[in-house]
């Protein structure tokens, strides 16, 4: 990219725009640091949705209250491992969070399959909070406890789903999306999260190719 071409994006601008801090920072550096970047809209949102699974990756370990047998205890070393080779690598996130979003996917398998307990999840968020503390795109805030009133609506979209009154049950979704959660089914039960605060309001034709 050429100043002298005006083909700049600032970061002010992409922050005025909304897009959350956390969002560009994972565009940013999931390309090689020796390779250009081609910022595109269809890029920013794909580093959203990266950021948003990662997000709810941790809401799902902290609601994680199984109390399998240790079976996967050395899930976290693995995590922290495959991290480290690539990142001695040259740095080589690209391969780093291809490493991370394949453990997320085999976690979440397991915790489909009630086959994660609370040990081994809460050992796997110390090690999530390691790899944060280098790659920095995971909030890690915590969400809180829901009012009695939210909580009501959730336990009352199950009982809804429990008879198959599934248009009930989404209504009581659509209901809590606009509060700001949003709710996930699995084998296990419903998991809740709160949604990112701050959500890319920028057009298609605000958002040209550009290389950075």
């Amino acid at each position: 990219m050429h100043k002298s071409s005006g083909n700049i994006v600032k970061l002010r601008d992409l922050l005025k725009d909304g897009w959350d801090p956390l969002t560009v920072r994972l565009f940013l550096i999931s390309a090689h640091y020796r390779d250009p970047i081609n910022l595109t809209l269809k890029a920013l949102e794909q580093a959203q949705a990266e950021r948003e699974r990662l997000e709810q990756f941790v809401s799902r370990l902290r609601q994680n209250r199984q109390e399998s047998p240790s079976r996967h205890a050395g899930l976290a070393n693995q995590l922290l491992k495959s991290f480290e080779r690539s990142m001695d690598a040259d740095l080589n996130t690209p391969r780093a969070f291809a490493a991370l979003f394949s453990f997320v996917k085999r976690v979440n398998k397991l915790m489909d399959g009630e086959k994660m307990g609370t040990k081994e999840a809460e050992e796997i968020l110390l090690a999530l909070k390691r790899v944060n503390g280098i790659l920095g795109v995971i909030s890690f805030e915590e969400e809180g406890e829901l009012s009695p009133e939210l909580l009501s609506l959730i336990k009352e979209r199950d009982e809804a789903r429990s008879v198959k009154d599934f248009a009930k049950a989404d209504e009581i979704r659509s209901q809590l999306s606009k509060r700001g959660i949003t709710v996930e089914d699995t084998p296990r039960g419903t998991v809740w999260r709160r949604e990112p605060s701050l959500k890319a309001r920028v057009k298609d034709k605000d958002m040209e190719a550009q290389d950075l």
